[in-house]
């Protein structure tokens, strides 16, 4: 494989992503030359998620940022585009990559103006999963969800922060991984994700991109505030590559570096044995009293518990 690793080196523009901000520099080339870019965007409740167009850049912010649930798609819109004879630039899973390219096939729609990123994926949680999460946070602080950010960077890149914005003027802040949607993301993606189809050499983008996990502070390229992998899969990849211009700042690394630390490349989630139930009870009880009949989560829950006396202590103990 090509493998590369890069950061966005304007610092604002870097933090509002989710980690070295590739896909939002390769998008502003793309702007600039009167392209088009589809990404995945929240709709206007915060309840659900869609694959939007975006044609300036001051309409790029929709589309920043990790968005970790089942999102809709208009496959004709990009068809349409395409048929413009713009140049299209299509972000997002895999299997969204290969439900575009299998549409435009049926269609005898010509892609050569089709530029396509696959974001490396865990595979994503149900949309009920995360209008339900939407809801009890609603419900908890009495007001309606008017910004909502998965990959917030309270302290750099890692650990991933979730805020949630409320229309009282209330702001919710919690490590993700400690969150009701991050245990769900951890344990239940969906079904068809525990098999898919577009991992390894079957990768469907012209490049993929991630986080770069595997960049340590004493190596070339790293930034605090995120660094993107880069994995180039066609020649088109090569092409997109070369959009970058030096508001990005590229360095080569090891194939070892996602091979180690981004299994997910060429691994499928495995199928937790409680899934059926977990779905069974959250459509009953809604998601956090569906979760609360789960012995893994109280579990969980308990060891959440110690996790923040422990961080707690040792802030104290750092001052």
């Amino acid at each position: 494989m090509d493998v590369f690793a890069g950061a966005l080196k304007n610092e604002d523009e870097l933090i509002q992503c989710a980690s070295g901000g590739a896909a939002t520099a390769i998008s502003n080339e793309v702007l600039r030359r009167k392209g088009v870019v589809f990404g995945v965007a929240y709709t206007k409740d915060f309840r659900s998620a869609e694959y939007i167009s975006v044609e300036s850049k001051t309409d790029l912010d929709r589309i920043k940022g990790s968005k970790y649930v089942e999102t809709e798609k208009d496959l004709k819109k990009v068809a349409d585009t395409l048929l413009q004879g713009k140049m299209t630039l299509f972000i997002g899973l895999g299997c969204d990559v290969a439900a575009i390219k299998a549409y435009c096939n049926r269609k005898n729609i010509k892609m050569d103006n089709l530029y396509t990123i696959d974001i490396l994926c865990h595979g994503p949680v149900s949309r009920e999963v995360h209008r339900k999460f939407i809801e009890d946070l609603e419900k908890k602080y009495k007001s309606r969800v008017v910004s909502f950010n998965e990959r917030y960077k309270k302290e750099g890149w890692v650990p991933s922060y979730l805020k949630v914005v409320f229309e009282n003027g209330k702001v919710y802040e919690e490590l993700f991984e400690f969150t009701d949607l991050g245990y769900v993301f951890s344990k239940f993606p969906l079904s068809r994700c525990t098999n898919c189809h577009f991992k390894g050499s079957n990768h469907q983008g012209d490049i993929c991109i991630g986080d770069c996990f595997g960049i340590s502070k004493n190596m070339e390229g790293y930034n605090k505030n995120g660094v993107s992998c880069i994995i180039i899969q066609t020649e088109k990849g090569k092409q997109i590559l070369e959009l970058l211009d030096d508001s990005f700042e590229l360095n080569g690394i090891t194939e070892e570096i996602i091979v180690d630390y981004n299994p997910m490349y060429y691994k499928s989630r495995k199928k937790n044995v409680d899934y059926e139930q977990f779905n069974k009870m959250l459509s009953v009880y809604g998601l956090h009293n569906a979760l609360k009949r789960n012995s893994d989560y109280k579990k969980w829950k308990k060891g959440v518990r110690t996790i923040k006396v422990k961080r707690k202590l040792l802030s104290i103990l750092k001052k």
